[in-house]
């Protein structure tokens, strides 16, 4: 029962971070400005997207939403003595998760503002973190999946169980028949 409630806090506070966002200062300019030599084109509008409070409410809010879907993922689970090993996992593989995404942020954080951004490949280096390092993170809960459901999931005896509970309701159906 606790899951569920730890669940809607989350939500709760996600929410709250998100009043935070509309509240506090005004919004910066997201569709950037006029470039000064190229009438079509547009250059980004001020740093003030970029501020240290932007960047702190953007990384709140995403590790909150890394706990909500480990949460939902500890949820489906349940939480009994048998899963235990298995919500270990995906504690752990959340953890890895927060650790990138919070290592991605940092590197964004460090090349805001420079005349010449890092790249790492041929990507900044933010952009190699999302896309080669981050992106694949949630494989990681797969990979829980697949070598731990037959384990923790749905073992043998949960099948027997269930396919008792089966027998013993078609009897029951034949037998109002």
């Amino acid at each position: 029962m606790r899951t569920p409630l730890v669940l809607f806090c989350l939500l709760v506070a996600m929410c709250g971070v998100m009043a935070a966002c509309f509240v506090t200062e005004e919004a910066p300019t997201s569709r950037g400005v006029e470039h000064s030599d190229f009438e079509t084109m547009h250059q980004g509008g001020p740093d003030a997207r970029h501020s240290r409070r932007v960047l702190m409410l953007g990384w709140g809010f995403g590790m909150l939403q890394i706990a909500l879907y480990v949460g939902c993922l500890i949820l489906a689970v349940g939480g009994d003595a048998k899963t235990r090993g298995f919500v270990t996992m995906l504690i752990l593989c959340g953890f890895a998760y927060v650790g990138v995404f919070t290592a991605m942020v940092t590197v964004y954080a460090q090349t805001v503002g420079t005349a010449e951004p890092k790249f790492l490949g041929s990507f900044p280096a933010a952009t190699t973190w999302m896309l080669f390092v981050l992106w694949p993170v949630p494989l990681l809960f797969v990979v829980c999946y697949v070598v731990g459901f037959k384990r923790w999931v749905w073992t043998p005896s949960d099948r027997e169980r269930f396919e008792q509970i089966l027998a013993a309701r078609e009897i029951e159906q034949e037998v109002s028949d």
